[in-house]
């Protein structure tokens, strides 16, 4: 995971033109005339040792610098702190849109190592207030290191709304009537300086802030740490309930407001640790904190005693606030915290015992067995709950300083799980252990499509029985991609077509499949039926297949593109680029649009070095991640390469009001006129609709613009706020392997006024497998097929053409022609066409389905304008609409046919329905291809994640469905679709109608279930 989640160009230029750069003071002294520092003296403190040398500080002159490594992110300006064993960044003043949207804070860590860097650290923010932080105005080198002792570095600020994050709109649009007791919106006479100091030979940087109250009154707030995770790492909770902060037990529980002495992350050859102390004892660790994940952010609440401290602060009676840290007026006040780089989750383990004196033991550990370097082994405890993480060395060796106890050591390689090792840790000394790992069987697999060259595709090895013996691999501990207990791997074939696993001896069964427009190896099998796939036998030995693939449906003239799309430069993604493209290309989609959150990510460099690009095109694009009023994809884009983040909008304006919809639409346009808005996920806790509680028909809004920190719309009236705009050019109806009802719903009454959007399905897929790249996906109209010869441009009137397919699966087309005399006449009408008819006229809509012979759909539904599909203030109308016309499609293997110009064997099933229908006005028509119970599900292709409890784990499967965009209508002679079924006067506004709400304090059932839900839904 990584870079921030959830941009007005000119105010931060403003906000980066007016900062102080880094002042290097050498050895020391006072700061430069302006600087008004909350003063602390490090080198008096007891609490940093100044012994030795070797701590350097310096201002980098370039970004090669730094740190380096998969996701440093420093630039010329920025100040590194080094010493002979770990290296960190703190980024210069100056705006960096993230959870912690402006600069002074540490943002890459490494250990000292020969050879390119390894940083995969995101940022280490804090805040205060629920949702204020220190916005640095000025970064000073006090002491350098050339004199010995520590070198410290100072960052100075002044108090500032985290305009990123509004943590009382999470819980209000979770618990309605539940509020902070504090106004994070209120501005506190704060100033603080932050001082980052590395003494010789420590492996932490030890960050103390100091606040100044200039007010005054007393301040009482709480103080927390907003971390973001990085690059492709693991988080870590020794305290939670499945050790990673935000996920699934495998007994389905989600962890949340769990207690935390320290987190951490374990990457690649590289772990991170974080700690605080008690703020009325800076030299004893606090052990009493909160810790939350949301999307990739871990948010901590110092000293907040778990879930019951938390809700402490929505309750106005409460006489006791865990948590709250006391300024006096006129005073100052620190709290310090350790950030710890260490090799693995052991050596921060064995940092912070040997920091606080406990007595220990060494334990080494010798892995052997194929693959022992870079293996991991789990400590667990005698409760079973894991310690610590080991990653053996390149000699397979890895240690680690235990408390005296009875531990069991389980190594993993490649998922592939060693035996348990009991171990008894005594008090004090050193024991040794051996992991021995498994020796594995080679499975490889050559794919090739139906010419004999190679091809990419995924393979899928499914375990006999219904749980495989390396399920979950949770002994590994890898947090994400939680695969179903029967499947023993999933490996993508490369373009070059040849992959290999590795696998426990046993036997197996492999699929080896490349998306719903291509058959599947072998041919027998049928979806959602791991029997029918081909059996491998790994029990004595290797073995090699030889899979062919071809192209089975016919889908000239169209491409296929997923529209929503997140990889490592999102902060709840880990999934690194190479693997994301790999993912795509694996399952036949055409074009691939990068869509990170207020990130620009370009994946042309990684497609074509894989490759891929005669097979997949890429766009560039970002989703607009707006914290409470919705996500908004906007592509083609033109990535900044001056940019740390590649140039994304601006959106909640730094230091000036948010925008608000109509102003952020058109701050997208002025800085690229070509680009395409999605309205994505436009319902439910992260749906615009929902957060600014609009009428759909209308477009007034009822939220009030103060709610999202936006300046009010100087022609608001009472009935609409005018927070809302149609300036958008597509919405999602199916995000994920399934339409929403109430967004077909939204689609409709924007159809039946004649505000016209494109429907879409996509992925919004954050995982490799788990979530499965394409499901659903959005086929295109485009003049092309060749991925190489795809321009932004064409791309873009694509989308805006309205001629697409939404689908997790079939192929669909639908076209329409005037019936005269009892005979359908003309040239057929293709989607986002218009058709005339006389009023009262007859039309035949033509349906035709297609898939591969594995695949099965049974039913096809047209619908058209009806009244009473609108909704109000926010409000879903989630009643299904009714369809005008349905067909069931008969037997499958009626359907079935050879494919020409194909080798004897490569068969789809194609199915044409025509429907005769009538329009009495200008209207519309879509249809719909889906399929019922009776029907085998799309697994393993379109699969939408992992489902967890004490019985098991298993895939979440979608049916085959797809949905068309409107054939329109013209019955009024005018040559358009432009009298539309429902007429909106402009003086029309709906009212939302609402019931007041209580103020009410929740139980922690409630607050929990808040926040799990949270947890599971926000991205």
């Amino acid at each position: 995971m990584n870079h921030p989640l959830h941009r007005l160009a000119s105010l931060s230029c403003l906000i980066l033109l007016c900062a102080c750069p880094p002042k290097d003071k050498g050895g020391g002294g006072p700061g430069p005339v302006g600087v008004n520092r909350c003063e602390f003296d490090v080198s008096a403190s007891p609490l940093f040792s100044q012994v030795g040398s070797g701590a350097r500080a310096r201002v980098l002159g370039s970004a090669s610098d730094g740190v380096g490594g998969p996701f440093a992110q420093a630039r010329a300006g920025d100040v590194l702190i080094e010493n002979d064993r770990v290296r960190a960044v703190i980024q210069q003043p100056g705006r960096s849109l993230s959870p912690t949207p402006w600069g002074g804070y540490l943002i890459d860590a490494d250990v000292v190592r020969d050879g390119p860097g390894q940083d995969t650290f995101g940022k280490l923010g804090f805040f205060y207030a629920f949702g204020r932080l220190i916005r640095a105005t000025d970064v000073e080198i006090l002491a350098d290191g050339s004199n010995g002792g520590a070198a410290v570095v100072a960052v100075t600020g002044v108090d500032e709304v985290n305009d990123y994050v509004s943590v009382q709109n999470v819980i209000g649009r979770f618990l309605p009537g539940v509020n902070l007791v504090i106004d994070p919106n209120k501005a506190l006479p704060l100033r603080a300086t932050t001082y980052y100091v590395l003494s010789p030979g420590e492996t932490r940087v030890r960050v103390m802030t100091w606040f100044c109250n200039e007010g005054p009154d007393p301040v009482q707030i709480p103080l927390g740490e907003l971390v973001e995770q990085g690059g492709t790492s693991d988080p870590f909770n020794p305290d939670g309930c499945a050790n990673a902060p935000g996920y699934e037990g495998l007994d389905g529980r989600t962890c949340t407001a769990e207690p935390m002495r320290w987190f951490g992350y374990q990457a690649d050859r590289v772990a991170y640790g974080f700690r605080t102390y008690r703020v009325e004892d800076p030299s004893t660790p606090e052990t009493r904190n909160a810790l939350l994940s949301v999307a990739g952010v871990a948010g901590t609440l110092v000293g907040g005693e778990g879930l019951e401290g938390l809700l402490s602060w929505t309750d106005p009676g409460a006489t006791r606030r865990p948590g709250a840290f006391g300024v006096l007026a006129g005073g100052k006040r620190g709290y310090l915290r350790d950030f710890v780089v260490g090799r693995d989750l052991g050596e921060i383990h064995s940092t912070f015992l040997a920091l606080d004196n406990t007595p220990r033991a060494r334990l080494d550990v010798q892995v052997s067995g194929p693959d022992a370097a870079g293996a991991r082994v789990a400590v667990k405890d005698s409760d079973g709950k894991m310690r610590t993480l080991l990653v053996a060395d390149a000699d397979g060796k890895a240690r680690v300083d235990l408390v005296a106890g009875t531990y069991t050591l389980v190594g993993a390689a490649l998922d592939l799980p060693s035996a348990e090792t009991p171990v008894t840790v005594p008090t004090s000394g050193q024991v040794s252990a051996q992991v021995l790992l498994p020796s594995p069987r080679r499975l490889t697999v050559t794919l090739k499509d139906a010419a004999g060259q190679p091809s990419p595709g995924k393979l899928t090895v499914f375990c006999p029985g219904a749980k495989c013996a390396n399920a979950h691999a949770a002994l590994q501990y890898r947090a994400a991609d939680k695969l179903p207990d029967d499947v023993a791997a999933v490996a993508l074939v490369p373009p070059s077509g040849t992959v290999t696993v590795k696998l426990l001896p046993g036997t197996y069964t492999a699929l080896v499949t490349r998306g719903p427009e291509f058959s599947a190896w072998p041919s027998t099998w049928r979806a959602g039926d791991k029997g029918t796939a081909a059996q491998v036998e790994l029990t004595q030995g290797d073995q090699a297949l030889s899979a062919t693939v071809a192209r089975v449906v016919d889908s000239t003239g169209w491409m296929s593109a997923d529209l929503h799309v997140h990889a490592v430069n999102s902060a709840d993604s880990s999934v690194d680029n190479e693997l994301r493209v790999a993912s795509f290309l694996a399952e036949g989609v055409d074009i691939l649009c990068s869509t990170d959150h207020d990130y620009v990510t370009d994946f042309a460099p990684v497609n074509a070095a894989l490759g891929g690009d005669v097979h997949m095109a890429t766009i560039v694009g970002e989703e607009v991640s707006t914290f409470d009023f919705g996500h908004y994809n906007a592509f083609p884009l033109v990535r900044s390469a001056d940019h740390p983040y590649g140039g994304p909008v601006d959106w909640p304006g730094g230091s000036g009001p948010t925008h608000r919809l109509p102003q952020l639409f058109e701050r997208i346009r002025a800085d690229h006129p070509a680009a395409v808005i999605q309205f994505n996920h436009a319902r439910g806790r992260l749906g615009g609709l929902s957060f600014l509680e609009v009428d759909t028909l209308t477009g007034a809004s009822h939220a009030p613009a103060e709610r999202f920190r936006m300046e009010a719309d100087p022609a608001a009236t009472a009935n609409d706020t005018r927070l809302f705009s149609f300036g958008f050019d597509a919405l999602e109806i199916a995000n994920g392997t399934s339409a929403d009802t109430a967004l077909l719903n939204d689609y409709f009454t924007w159809l039946s006024s004649g505000r016209i959007k494109t429907a879409t399905g996509v992925s919004d897929t954050h995982e490799a497998y788990n979530v499965a790249a394409g499901y659903s996906r959005t086929w295109l109209k485009i003049p092309t097929e060749d991925p190489r010869a795809l321009t932004p441009e064409a791309f873009a009137a694509a989308v805006k053409s309205h001629a697409a397919v939404a689908s997790n699966g079939p192929f669909v087309t639908l076209t329409a022609r005037k019936v005269e005399a009892g005979a359908a006449v003309g040239n057929p009408v293709e989607i986002g066409g218009t058709v005339s008819v006389p009023a009262g006229g007859e039309l035949e809509l033509t349906v035709e389905v297609q898939g591969p012979e594995w695949m099965r759909v049974d039913r096809m539904q047209i619908y058209t304008h009806a009244p009473g599909r609108e909704a109000l203030g926010g409000a879903e109308n989630d009643v299904a609409p009714t369809p005008v016309a349905t067909a069931a499609l008969d037997a499958a293997d009626s359907a079935l046919e050879a494919v020409g110009g194909l080798p004897n064997g490569f068969r789809r099933f194609r199915w044409v329905k025509s429907f005769r229908v009538s329009a009495a006005a200008d209207t519309w028509f879509v249809a719909t291809v889906g399929a019922g119970n009776s029907v085998a599900r799309m697994f393993p292709l379109g699969w939408t994640g992992t489902e967890c409890s004490t019985d098991g784990c298993v895939a979440v499967s979608a049916r085959p469905a797809a949905w068309t965009n409107a054939v329109f209508v013209d019955a009024d002679g005018s040559g358009a679709y432009d009298d539309f079924p429902t007429k909106v006067p402009k003086s029309l506004r709906l009212r939302k109608v609402t019931a007041p709400v209580a103020a009410r304090i929740p139980s922690a059932e409630a607050f929990d279930g808040m926040l799990r839900s949270l947890v599971r839904h926000e991205h």
